[in-house]
């Protein structure tokens, strides 16, 4: 991938379903250092697993891996996008897309 990147392709990574402690120990700014090249990351939380709400305080874990991601990523001159439900506060711009999509479906269906 870094080589596609070095000859003028655009690389990015999706770090989704990012993964609890209790599921899998990772070191995340490892990771990120091994991406360091890429010019967009996406991190989202691992949904739809119990063992993700038995891992106590998940919601701090994610809300400070969102936050590492971002750290990072402005510091690299990186584009990012942190998925929705993933941090504690939600990007206002991506509520903005669902309420769209859920208004319009409304509609559809009442036709």
């Amino acid at each position: 991938m870094k080589y596609l990147h070095d000859n003028g392709l655009k690389t990015w990574v999706s770090m989704e379903p990012y993964p609890t402690p209790n599921l899998v120990r990772q070191d995340l700014t490892a990771i990120l250092d091994k991406i360091s090249f890429v010019d967009k990351i996406i991190f989202g939380k691992l949904n739809y697993n119990i063992r993700v709400t038995e891992f106590q305080d998940n919601k701090n874990f994610y809300d400070e891996c969102a936050n590492t991601v971002i750290d990072f990523c402005d510091k690299n001159n990186i584009d990012y996008h942190i998925k929705y439900g993933t941090q504690k506060k939600d990007n206002k711009r991506t509520e903005k897309i669902f309420k769209r999509a859920v208004s319009s479906e409304a509609l559809s269906f009442a036709v």
